[in-house]
């Protein structure tokens, strides 16, 4: 499946067991060879993990940035 657009943001994981904290990117990856691996080996890795969905805190930076993005695709 070719990439179209593809962010990485940064996940900011505490050893104390509290909840991650992403930190949403603001710019797009460019469409390469590299991207397309590391969503075949992402889609490997995460499909072979068990257990429950990770839980998530939002910075107040992240969450300006995904509604900016939800008003944005919603045009």
């Amino acid at each position: 499946m070719p990439i179209r657009h593809s962010i990485i943001h940064q996940i900011d994981k505490k050893p104390d067991g509290s909840p991650a904290v992403l930190h949403l990117s603001h710019t797009e990856l460019l469409e390469s060879q590299a991207t397309e691996n590391l969503l075949n080996d992402l889609n490997v890795t995460y499909n072979a993990k068990t257990g429950s969905p990770a839980m998530w805190q939002i910075t107040e930076q992240g969450e300006d940035a995904l509604k900016a993005t939800r008003l944005n695709s919603s045009q």
